[in-house]
């Protein structure tokens, strides 16, 4: 069975996921949990992110960073509006673009045929608003090594990289 992780950096910016099968996620989770003891990145220095994000690569786990630029996406949205002579709290905006950000992990989750998905607390409504059902989980634990990552730019090949903040700032303004 197909499984994603998911996992947000600093408040939606970054979104990582990791993408595999079941049992290979969780021979890499012990694995890795056996030996750092600790995958949540904030408190570990760059080079032992670094070393994380390689080992989940050489288990063959594919793994995805979505760049949101979220409160970019926010602030000119809200702008464009505002020029437009509507004046749209920052809270209604931002929710559009979450559920925009919903859509589009929905779409990239089937596009890659997953069955199911873990997802930090953070990301959970996000998932449902698109009618994804996720819960915390193993394989959420894995993805945070990918969003910190791009997060503090560490620069680790093989991580597939999506900037979506221009789509994001086009699939809210097409539906306001």
């Amino acid at each position: 069975m197909k499984v994603a992780g998911l996992d947000a950096s600093s408040g939606l910016e970054y979104v990582g996921i990791v993408i595999g099968e079941s049992s290979a996620l969780r021979a890499a989770y012990r694995r890795l949990k056996a030996r750092y003891w600790r995958i949540h990145c904030k408190r570990l220095p760059s080079s032992l992110n670094r070393r994380l994000v390689e080992g989940l690569l050489r288990e063959g786990v594919v793994c995805v960073c979505l760049f949101t630029r979220i409160n970019r996406v926010v602030k000119e949205a809200s702008e464009k509006l505002l020029r437009r002579g509507v004046r749209t709290p920052r809270r209604a905006i931002k929710l559009r673009v979450e559920r925009a950000l919903g859509r589009y992990i929905a779409g990239l989750l089937l596009e890659r045929s997953v069955e199911r998905v873990y997802a930090d607390i953070e990301l959970v409504p996000v998932l449902e608003q698109a009618g994804i059902v996720a819960a915390p989980g193993y394989a959420s634990e894995l993805a945070d090594p990918v969003a910190w990552a791009n997060y503090r730019r560490l620069g680790v090949g093989g991580i597939e990289d999506r900037d979506i903040g221009e789509h994001l700032l086009r699939a809210v303004l097409r539906r306001l």
